[in-house]
């Protein structure tokens, strides 16, 4: 009698300990590898976590709008960088002209 309660124990923590990793570890594990991407600048890989939870699922579909609004924005600035770099381009030929101008 001893060990079929010692069985069942067992059984119910093996039962705990796979349900942690299936349900908790995992996705944590893929929430961490998605946080290096995108520290690494890795912007077009987006997070799927396969419909564990809801809590989960919104944690992932939050990383995803944050991930796309900072790809967004940095796009934004590289444009940006992109125009000022051709405006200062071609500033030195419209002082000369000012300067002619005047002259």
């Amino acid at each position: 009698m001893l060990w079929v309660t010692a069985v069942e124990v067992a059984l119910i923590g093996l039962f705990i300990i796979v349900f942690t990793r299936r349900f908790v570890t995992r996705p944590i594990s893929k929430l961490i590898g998605g946080f290096k991407a995108v520290s690494q600048m890795e912007l077009d890989k987006p997070l799927d976590l396969e419909d564990r939870s809801e809590e989960l699922d919104e944690l992932a579909r939050s990383f995803n709008v944050m991930r796309d609004r900072l790809r967004a924005a940095l796009a934004e600035i590289n444009q940006f960088t992109l125009n000022l770099e051709t405006k200062v381009m071609n500033a030195p030929s419209s002082s000369r002209r000012a300067e002619k101008a005047v002259a």
